[in-house]
């Protein structure tokens, strides 16, 4: 039947059948996986049929109830739940159901079925972060946050473009459970899949929300950074890249974005730092995730990183540490008072967040120069993010003075970390990222990077082994002279590489069109 939910959509009488068959599968366990399935495709593609196809009903009698078939699927759904006899994916799969049906219901029905459907799962959700950690209560808490998370994704009661003076069902849940996500947060911080799936609920609650979540931004973003503060995860990385790009360019959150900004940069660039890391490609995941946050943020709002006092651009380009002094400190709102969200009044969780100095404290000894470090990590995914963001970084360099000094100074140091994984440092796999920095730089920084590339190929020790002296001239001739064809910049790459790896000669090689 859900196959035929698009069919069904332009024949909503055919539901007088389907609709009660669905629902009497809820209560079998051994046909409950496909009608919630079923339901799922119909309630997607069906949703507007649901609430006006009482007329087809009664259209004899000429009764409009048009709730009729809406309130049947909800009370056949909240019994499902209660009956405690279907399994995890297929709750998560009525909660979808439930969020597309309640959407077509007035307010004051919508707040009732949440009351009697949801608030159990809430106070169930506070009972439990308090028990003993165990794999039981693991899944009982992933269970629920996976059910509201899925609610939150699928309950949007405004159409596009659609403005109301109330607030959405959504928004009202989230503010009831902010406290106790808090509290997963806190008790569960070291389990990455509960850390997961918090972010997951409230990602799909802001993508739900939209603006209308602007009054809870703040607490969101105290979940957010006392989570990576004390487990660093990549969905705590992604969650704040959808916060940045939502509401980094709202006046009254630039401050508090760009404050998010500094912090997660401190955190994730004191991790790779040593002592506290001696192999970073144990944090392979967490930079991959980071430098994304970083690429996306400048290529949809560069100003607000280039504008932000406090973030050192220089150390970030670098990927090295950030003033270990200005971490943890509390951000002062334009008002001149120390920011505290609605959550500090109930617990001692603060946003530790940096101060916004005009000037970097340069009395602090100076760290040592690591170069740009996650180009020189094994992991393909995780160079490729670290290139997209040095790609957005040089990009808008030229529009952007604080960004152009930092390129200016380091581009030298980084041209000389991309002919060593050129010359076999990386991986191959790893070498079309690589190319696509060198393009951006020749188109950008022509006549530095010709400085850059003549200086570097002539140093010791050599970063392109077993090349000969015409190879690497004929090479730095070729980049200079490519500043549109993309592919075949990584086709000169790939091959000169291949030079510098002995690969020449090989079976492999011979594949390629020899231009060395």
């Amino acid at each position: 039947m859900g196959a035929y939910a698009e069919w069904i959509n332009g024949h909503p009488e055919v539901l007088t059948s389907v609709i009660p068959l669905l629902v009497m599968g809820l209560g079998t366990p051994q046909v409950a996986p496909s009608a919630t399935l079923a339901l799922k495709d119909l309630t997607r593609d069906c949703q507007n049929c649901m609430g006006p196809f009482a007329h087809h009903i009664l259209q004899a009698s000429q009764v409009t109830d048009c709730e009729l078939l809406t309130h049947h699927i909800l009370r056949a759904s909240q019994d499902a739940l209660r009956c405690n006899q279907l399994k995890l994916s297929e709750c998560v799969r009525l909660m979808y159901t439930v969020g597309r049906v309640l959407a077509v219901l007035p307010m004051e029905s919508i707040m009732n079925y949440l009351n009697q459907m949801l608030m159990p799962y809430v106070e169930e959700l506070h009972v439990l972060v308090t028990l003993e950690i165990n794999t039981v209560t693991k899944l009982a808490i992933l269970s629920r946050l996976k059910m509201l998370s899925m609610l939150f994704a699928t309950l949007d009661v405004q159409g596009e473009g659609d403005v109301s003076r109330f607030p959405q069902p959504v928004f009202l849940v989230l503010q009831r459970i902010l406290p106790v996500i808090q509290a997963i947060v806190h008790v569960w911080c070291s389990d990455a899949q509960v850390i997961e799936v918090v972010c997951s609920v409230l990602k799909n609650a802001v993508a739900t929300l939209l603006d209308q979540s602007l009054p809870l931004v703040a607490d969101m973003t105290q979940i957010l950074v006392k989570s990576y503060q004390l487990q660093p995860h990549p969905a705590a990385l992604d969650l704040a890249r959808q916060f940045v790009i939502m509401y980094g360019r709202n006046k009254s959150h630039v401050k508090l974005m760009q404050s998010l900004m500094c912090e997660l940069s401190s955190i994730t660039l004191h991790l790779t730092t040593p002592p506290h890391c001696q192999n970073i490609s144990e944090y392979s995941d967490i930079l991959e995730a980071f430098f994304n946050l970083l690429a996306q943020v400048l290529k949809k709002n560069a100003e607000l990183l280039a504008s932000a006092e406090s973030l050192e651009l220089e150390k970030l380009f670098q990927c090295e540490e950030v003033n270990p002094h200005l971490r943890g400190e509390r951000m002062e709102n334009h008002l001149g008072k120390t920011a505290h969200s609605s959550l500090d009044r109930d617990s001692n969780l603060d946003l530790p967040v940096l101060s916004s100095l005009a000037q970097h404290d340069k009395r602090v000894s100076q760290l040592r120069h690591r170069g740009i470090l996650a180009l020189s990590v094994p992991e393909a995914l995780t160079v490729k993010a670290s290139s997209s963001f040095l790609v957005n970084f040089i990009s808008q360099s030229t529009e952007l003075a604080p960004l152009f000094s930092v390129v200016q100074s380091n581009g030298e140091s980084l041209t000389l970390r991309i002919l060593r994984n050129i010359g076999g440092e990386s991986p191959r796999s790893a070498l079309e990222p690589l190319a696509d920095l060198l393009l951006t730089m020749n188109k950008k920084h022509c006549d530095s990077l010709s400085r850059w590339l003549h200086t570097t190929v002539c140093s010791e020790p050599q970063p392109l082994p077993r090349s000969t002296v015409s190879q690497r001239e004929l090479f730095v001739k070729m980049v200079l002279r490519e500043r549109a064809n993309k592919r075949k910049l990584q086709e000169t790459v790939r091959e000169f590489s291949l030079i510098c790896r002995g690969l020449v000669g090989t079976e492999y090689a011979g594949k390629l069109s020899p231009y060395f």
